[in-house]
């Protein structure tokens, strides 16, 4: 179902409540949204993309794609790159930043900066990825990153609509407002939590 037949399935489910909401309302619940469709993406593998991600020689740092909430694999040409941690990292090879080669492994920065490291830090430049899809073309464009992540979707899957709308009409109605209304911000919560594990939708 579109984002916006969800949100009008969640005034739907507010019923008379929503004759409460503005506007400024209407821009939370889109956030909720937002926020619920990420949160999903961390804990599952469900709805899931590629990209390519072109590799330039001495450059070690790479950010993660848009859309992309959590990082499933990072491959390098066909081979899949071992994930190591930064911490092991520094006190094992405290000269890694320098080295150069193929790439074998990788780490992550900060969450919030979205980046990961190639280590050891490419040595030769990737041939040209240009729009190439990973899931229309599946050939690697030789010396290159395929990362393969949970995504931010906009559309979310129809098993998926009644509990995110639930869940959303939980959050607008349970943060202070005048429209607070903690009662029915249980209930819609114990619905969707219901929902949720009916359809799945709390496996990895």
């Amino acid at each position: 179902m579109a984002q916006a037949d969800v949100l009008t399935l969640i005034d739907d489910l507010a019923g008379t409540r929503s004759d409460t909401l503005s506007l400024a309302e209407a821009a939370t619940r889109l956030r909720y949204y937002t926020d619920v469709v990420y949160e999903n993406g961390l804990r599952r593998e469900r709805d899931c993309d590629a990209s390519y991600v072109a590799v330039t020689r001495s450059d070690a740092d790479y950010a993660f794609p848009s859309t992309a909430i959590r990082i499933l694999a990072v491959l390098y040409d066909h081979r899949h790159l071992r994930p190591i941690m930064r911490r092991g990292l520094e006190s094992y090879d405290p000269a890694h930043r320098a080295r150069e080669g193929r790439p074998a492994a990788f780490t992550t920065q900060d969450e919030d900066q979205r980046t990961l490291r190639l280590i050891p830090v490419p040595d030769v430049d990737g041939l040209a990825v240009g729009a190439l899809d990973p899931l229309v073309d599946p050939e690697f464009p030789g010396n290159n990153l395929t990362l393969v992540y949970t995504a931010a979707v906009t559309d979310v899957a129809p098993e998926d609509e009644l509990w995110l709308a639930l869940e959303v009409l939980a959050r607008e109605f349970g943060h202070e407002s005048d429209h607070y209304d903690p009662q029915f911000s249980k209930l819609a919560r114990q619905l969707a939590t219901m929902l949720r594990a009916m359809v799945g939708a709390d496996a990895p």
